[in-house]
């Protein structure tokens, strides 16, 4: 074998094996979200996977039956998987007619708005912060670290 050989395949191992090295270690990266949100929390070593497992839970004054399978509809378009989507009539509303809260913890996810714009703002924020999951070849999956956002759209 000739010493360029050599090197290549010395260079490919090293790359696969650190390749493998992160996507063991997963730890998330805030992204650029446009425009910023107001506030955030953010633990970024904990996911939760966007899959037909996960529980959303879905608050919204005007109706939360109609925000909930809008949100499950669209997860489906964007991430190829459609959860399963609650109503559900708790939590605080934040204040504003547009503002929302979305979050992920412990292998759920939540939504809260009064109106069905907020609804609609969240899930594009959503589809800024989901990642694909990472060490597979193709993409089986998209995650979100465990996180809260609050925001308020200016409008």
């Amino acid at each position: 074998m000739r010493k360029t050989h050599v090197v290549v395949f010395a260079l490919a191992a090293l790359v696969l094996q650190t390749s493998a090295k992160d996507a063991l270690a997963w730890r998330y990266r805030w992204p650029g979200v446009i425009p910023e949100v107001a506030e955030r929390t953010l633990e970024p070593t904990k996911r939760v996977v966007l899959d037909e497992k996960v529980r959303v839970e879905v608050s919204c004054a005007e109706d939360s039956g109609a925000a909930a399978e809008w949100i499950a509809g669209k997860m489906a378009a964007w991430f190829a998987r459609k959860p399963s989507a609650v109503a559900v009539k708790s939590g605080e509303l934040p204040e504003g007619d547009e503002a929302y809260v979305l979050g992920a913890k412990d292998g759920r996810l939540f939504v809260r708005s009064k109106t069905m714009q907020g609804i609609r703002w969240a899930a594009m924020t959503l589809r800024q912060l989901a990642q694909p999951v990472r060490g597979t070849l193709t993409t089986q999956a998209y995650e979100v670290p465990e996180f809260t956002v609050t925001d308020r759209p200016e409008t």
